[in-house]
């Protein structure tokens, strides 16, 4: 949140059952993880806002660079941008996907809550 305005959400998706088990089974490792992705993002912001830089570019860049799949979704549901990682978890091209209405759904709704994050699987 920046100005009481949201710049960004990160998630973990998991696509199969063997993916929802290792992040159950490394939840805390992969809630560290997002926190200091977004801590990074958060920091880089502000010092682009500060100098005027495009923020779109930096944050593309960001996500592009991550070894995570990372999905864009814009408030329409639709796909906007997918990482070359996210591509290759779901064996799709950049064709096939973007512009995609996708659905997440909670895999652990209890859990999601009480520690602050979201596990979820999508539906394109």
């Amino acid at each position: 949140m920046y100005h009481d305005r949201c710049v960004g959400v990160i998630s973990l998706v998991a696509l199969t059952r063997e993916q929802q088990e290792r992040i159950n089974a490394n939840i805390q490792e992969f809630s560290d993880y997002v926190r200091h992705v977004s801590t990074i993002f958060v920091s880089r912001f502000l010092q682009e806002r500060a100098v005027g830089d495009n923020i779109h570019k930096i944050f593309l860049t960001m996500i592009e660079n991550m070894d995570q799949g990372v999905l864009v979704v814009g408030n329409d549901q639709r796909v906007k941008f997918a990482n070359q990682a996210a591509l290759k978890i779901m064996s799709v091209t950049q064709g096939q996907v973007i512009g995609k209405s996708i659905q997440f759904q909670p895999l652990t709704f209890e859990d999601n809550f009480k520690h602050g994050h979201m596990q979820a699987h999508y539906l394109l």
